[in-house]
């Protein structure tokens, strides 16, 4: 807030050789060909040009939303930083008119509205969210499905989810639910949530695998009679029950061997190719604990 301007290093990569970093920082080639950069960079300048920031939205920890207002209406531009965080079905009160929904390359879809609601899906990548002209930041409704507590597991055990389900309309409504139950098997339900208020109830799903780290957990939602419908999506993190058997004679409690398994700061970097992670026979563990 309060900047006059920014700056992109650089414009064009400064050579061709791809082992020198800084021949490889350009929205443009040496030879002034676009790279995917340069069209979400022309994408931004399109969207924001002639806005400014009116305020923004609190979307919990590790996700951003800025909302910018102008002739051409307001835009939120929003993203997720943690890809343990939910990707949360959220519901804004916007007001008469059209919205959209943007990704970084210009994909657009029309977010239809329910009495002046729109419901959207923040992700990992920064989203535009197109509203009606307006001099202020949309009301923040909160989220139409949501999950209580931290929700931590182990491996093997059932987890029992806390669920919140939100009406913001003024008329009555049912959520229709779809996820794993306890043996694996697709699960329906349906649960009422009466007008402008809210309903709390427990799941039962699915056991994670022993083995697992973390739980991607998945709860489908579908409110009939609106086009509010989408998959509610959370990396539940795994606690490990330790034994008290030593490692001889047993299974390792984890083993990491996959690129899935690796944190890796070298691969974008042309320059730092030769730290790549090239498979188990490069870097591998098994871990034991008791």
């Amino acid at each position: 807030i309060g900047a006059i301007g920014h700056n992109w290093y650089d414009l064009i990569n400064d050579g061709d050789d791809p082992v020198n970093a800084e021949h490889g920082y350009g929205l443009l080639t040496s030879r002034f060909q676009p790279k995917p950069a340069y069209a979400a960079y022309v994408e931004m300048v399109r969207r924001l040009n002639g806005m400014h920031q009116i305020g923004n939205l609190d979307l919990g920890p590790d996700r951003h939303a800025h909302v910018f207002s102008g002739a051409k209406g307001r835009v939120v531009v929003w993203w997720n930083e943690s890809r343990e965080a939910a990707e949360m079905p959220v519901l804004l009160r916007v007001g008469d008119g059209s919205s959209r929904m943007s990704d970084i390359m210009g994909v657009s879809t029309e977010l239809p509205q329910v009495d002046g609601i729109v419901m959207a899906q923040p992700s990992l990548d920064p989203q535009y969210l197109e509203l009606p002209a307006g001099e202020a930041a949309p009301e923040l409704i909160g989220s139409l499905l949501s999950i209580d507590g931290t929700n931590e597991s182990s491996g093997g055990k059932p987890l029992n989810l806390n669920v919140e389900l939100k009406n913001p309309l003024s008329r009555n409504i049912d959520v229709k639910l779809s996820w794993k139950d306890v043996s694996g098997a697709d699960k329906t339900g349906s649960v009422p949530v009466a007008a402008n208020s809210t309903v709390k109830l427990q799941i039962l799903t699915q056991a994670p695998s022993e083995k697992a780290l973390e739980h991607k957990l998945q709860i489908g939602f579908e409110v009939p009679g609106t086009p509010w419908k989408g998959v509610f999506r959370k990396l539940i993190p795994l606690a490990k029950v330790l034994g008290d058997s030593p490692a001889d004679g047993r299974a390792p409690d984890w083993t990491l061997e996959k690129s899935t398994d690796v944190i890796n700061f070298c691969q974008t970097d042309p320059s730092l190719a030769a730290f790549n992670w090239k498979g188990p026979d490069d870097l591998s563990a098994r871990i034991w604990a008791w």
